[in-house]
């Protein structure tokens, strides 16, 4: 990992990749490093046999103690980066927001100059008010996609920095392990390290840690990085990027933003939806069987036959109730459906049950 992050500064230096380039790389580096820290706690690390002439002392566990504090030391280094670069983000989102209020202002007296000059009557003033408006709404819209833009970076490198700490608290315990199984002897023979073995682990959690692992890889393999490479390219000081990719990247934010925006509201009202229908149901003991199902296909009276004819099938999966299916199916209307199912017990219990465990059969 320290190897390709090199590589990534030797490009940058060779004018091989640009400086948005080159944070899109470290994002996916940061994503690795994760991974790979997780992994590792999740499995162990394992170590081949070490020659010792000599000596008795662990090999393994002294390398292990020097890697360990060779990763602690980076990964402390990589999270003040990320908090500077958190502070820098928040300064910019701040500027934002301030410019966003003096355009807000700007509309507000552009608003209170029309009024006046309709007041007046006076159609130069008006003209002249209304393109005043005009220019610093267009103004305003744009300061509050900068801002938009600037709180979604702040977002970004706070989880960035979230996920530095993280790394940083796995390789601190790490290296204590490694402190404490550190040890030396003073015996004159030679020979091989016992390689490092971690505990056994049984069928099942040997499956779980595999399947635990397969999801970190798959999701880092899988992710899409469109919205942290445009977030670089828009906050990127850099004059080689182009105003063609600044504009498409804070179209695309904006409609990354106003899209989860939707999906949160479509899930509020299916969540909603799903409550009042439920409500609506009354679900509960105290409503009788007949109740229930007249609620469940009845419509102002009348009936809706595939509704009753699809639960009495549901409910009659052995085919016990096949002798009764006439006399439910053919009912017209609600009153003749209920004195069929008063007389037919052992038909009105299994259909009520299955409405109870299937409230998707009665959206309505």
């Amino acid at each position: 990992m320290r190897d390709a992050l090199f590589r990534m500064c030797e490009a940058y230096a060779n004018g091989a990749v640009g400086a948005a380039q080159v944070a899109a790389l470290l994002n996916r580096s940061q994503d690795l490093t994760a991974v790979v820290l997780a992994v590792e706690q999740l499995t162990g690390v394992t170590a081949a046999k070490q020659a010792a002439l000599d000596s008795q002392t662990d090999a393994d566990a002294t390398a292990s103690l020097q890697a360990s504090s060779g990763l602690v030391q980076t990964l402390s280094q990589r999270v003040e980066r990320q908090n500077a670069r958190l502070e820098e983000a928040t300064k910019r989102k701040s500027r934002a927001d301030a410019e966003l209020r003096a355009a807000e202002d700007a509309v507000t007296a552009a608003n209170s100059k029309l009024a006046t000059a309709q007041s007046k009557d006076n159609a130069t003033e008006i003209e002249a008010a209304k393109n005043e408006l005009a220019r610093v709404t267009g103004d305003r819209d744009r300061r509050q996609a900068d801002a938009d833009a600037a709180g979604e970076v702040v977002n970004m490198r706070t989880r960035a920095l979230d996920k530095a700490n993280d790394a940083l608290d796995a390789a601190s315990e790490k290296q204590d392990q490694a402190v404490a199984a550190n040890s030396a002897g003073t015996t004159g023979s030679g020979r091989f390290s016992d390689g490092a073995v971690g505990g056994k682990l049984d069928k099942e959690a040997s499956t779980a840690v595999a399947e635990a692992v397969q999801t970190m890889v798959t999701q880092v393999i899988n992710k899409d990085y469109s919205l942290e490479s445009c977030m670089s390219v828009i906050t990127s000081p850099s004059s080689e990027i182009g105003d063609d990719a600044r504009v498409f990247c804070q179209e695309l934010v904006r409609t990354v933003v106003l899209t989860k925006t939707l999906e949160s509201e479509q899930r509020a009202s299916v969540v909603a939806q799903e409550i009042a229908r439920k409500k609506a149901l009354r679900l509960d003991a105290n409503l009788s069987d007949i109740d229930l199902i007249i609620r469940c296909v009845g419509t102002g009276g009348a009936l809706d036959a595939n509704k009753v004819e699809r639960i009495f099938d549901a409910a009659n999966a052995n085919g016990k109730l096949s002798n009764s299916r006439p006399f439910v199916v053919r009912a017209e209307n609600e009153t003749q459906l209920r004195s069929v199912l008063s007389r037919l017990s052992d038909v009105r219990s299994p259909m009520a049950a299955v409405i109870r465990t299937n409230p998707a059969l009665c959206p309505n």
